[in-house]
């Protein structure tokens, strides 16, 4: 008996993303090789995304679009999906780089939160302290 271990078909949509078009794959039940997206070219460290797909050692590409948007392309390896661990899906790979983005960005955020709320300790702490010598 022969079967495939997965297929799958999405379709996202967002109103609030710095992405515009994303595109990738040829049929759902084949690892997706290639896929493109087309994103805001300020909201990204170009550094940070060849770093990435570089220790990941996939081929990509970076294309000015026009003054605001570049076009990223990346190519994994097809593979039928019932031997998926033969191929390197193109897309993951892409949203695993944006997952990683995101949470470095959230990792910034909780730090600066913590730091305030460190500060705002420190000064509950100074006026307690300042409260009790004058008792």
């Amino acid at each position: 008996m022969h079967g495939e271990k997965g297929m799958i078909a999405m379709r996202y949509l967002s109103k609030n993303t710095s992405i515009k078009d994303i595109q990738g794959g040829t049929a759902k039940n084949i690892v997706c090789r290639n896929c493109y997206v087309v994103i805001d070219k300020n909201s990204f460290s170009r550094k940070t995304l060849e770093d990435y797909f570089n220790n990941e050692n996939l081929e990509f590409s970076i294309e000015n679009i026009d003054e605001n948007d570049v076009k990223i392309s990346v190519q994994g390896i097809a593979a039928h999906a019932s031997l998926p661990e033969l191929g390197k899906n193109a897309l993951s790979y892409f949203n695993g780089w944006l997952k990683s983005r995101l949470v470095s960005k959230m990792d910034s955020l909780i730090s600066i939160a913590s730091i305030l709320v460190l500060r705002q300790m420190e000064v509950a702490l100074v006026q307690t302290v300042l409260m009790n010598m004058d008792r």
